[in-house]
């Protein structure tokens, strides 16, 4: 669960802190419905389950936010494609087989982020594409 909140947080520039939480600004209410969206999708958890990881009332909040994310990917094409995204960043993180996950450190050993390295036709020198996960650099 903590991994769906830190990609979703990286995509939308929610901070984690925020989306698990009851803070009630637009972004963060988005961030958690994503949150709640790929949770029920990619884990066994149920809807109460959801509801105490995003620190909901109860699993009522998680079943608004399913129907509230159909219609938003209907008809509001930059939040499909926010979710798009958020979706192919974990498939690409939980799909370790062909992928090696890794971390990048500046010269003075701040770490930058997580990034997944995959074969592909576009690859850098090392004939690997390179994908940011989790930037902790805004600059990556």
């Amino acid at each position: 669960m903590k991994l769906i909140i830190k990609i979703v947080a990286e995509r939308t520039g929610v901070l984690y802190e925020q989306i698990a939480s009851s803070y009630r600004s637009k972004e963060a209410v988005t961030a958690r419905r994503l949150c709640a969206v790929m949770m029920r999708k990619y884990t066994l958890l149920t809807l109460q389950e959801i509801a105490s990881e995003l620190h909901q009332n109860n699993h009522t909040t998680i079943m608004y936010y399913m129907t509230t994310h159909e219609n938003y990917m209907l008809y509001d094409n930059k939040y499909r494609r926010m979710y798009e995204s958020i979706e192919s960043a974990y498939k690409a993180i939980k799909n370790t087989d062909h992928n090696v996950i890794g971390y990048t450190l500046s010269d003075n050993g701040n770490l930058h982020g997580f990034f997944v390295h995959y074969e592909s036709a576009h690859s850098n020198a090392h004939g690997r594409t390179v994908v940011p996960i989790l930037s902790l650099n805004p600059n990556i």
